[in-house]
């Protein structure tokens, strides 16, 4: 339920400040979003509930592409792979041990 301020002010016994538990307070203090007249309200409801009920983007999702880096070895080698700092085993040196000796 909600109480006013006079029936908290009597229960708590404290003076609460002028604007207490009013929309704007709390709109101040990000308790909540917007307030909204009441004769906006029907239309602000059906523009937020198409928002949140769209079945997703109405635009096409593309990849991007990442950009080549260089990364060192240990001992001394060098990879190239993507951004992720993956490498095909052959740019990591070849063989399981990766030190560039393949096992036949």
């Amino acid at each position: 339920g909600f109480a006013g301020r006079r029936v908290i002010e009597k229960t708590i016994r404290e003076e609460l400040p002028e604007d207490f538990q009013r929309a704007e307070h709390l709109l101040e203090h990000g308790m909540i979003d917007m307030v909204v007249h009441r004769h906006e309200l029907r239309q602000r409801l059906i523009t937020l509930l198409g928002l949140l009920l769209s079945p997703g983007p109405s635009a096409e999702v593309v990849a991007l592409e990442l950009p080549e880096v260089e990364t060192a070895l240990p001992g001394g080698g060098h990879a190239t792979g993507d951004a992720t700092g993956d490498a095909t085993d052959e740019e990591a040196g070849g063989g399981a041990g990766g030190d560039g000796s393949a096992e036949k």
